[in-house]
């Protein structure tokens, strides 16, 4: 038996908080696609994903304040 609860690989995005910006980029991808959009610029994938990211990020951490409040 392991004396460190080790947490699955798949659970990594979502403990890092990359689930949402994943999805995010995944969907404006899928949707430059379905428009058929010649080039889509790389910077607008990564700042839609850090703009997804720090507004992901902000809601947990204001969560977390509020649930330690009521503690």
């Amino acid at each position: 038996m392991p004396a460190v609860d080790r947490k699955p690989l798949w659970l990594y995005p979502n403990l890092l908080s990359l689930d949402a910006p994943l999805v995010a980029v995944a969907w404006l991808h899928v949707f430059a696609k379905t428009w058929r959009l010649g080039y889509h610029p790389w910077e607008a994938y990564v700042t839609l994903g850090l703009a997804v990211w720090a507004i992901y990020v902000g809601d947990r951490l204001l969560d977390a304040s509020l649930l330690g409040a009521k503690l």
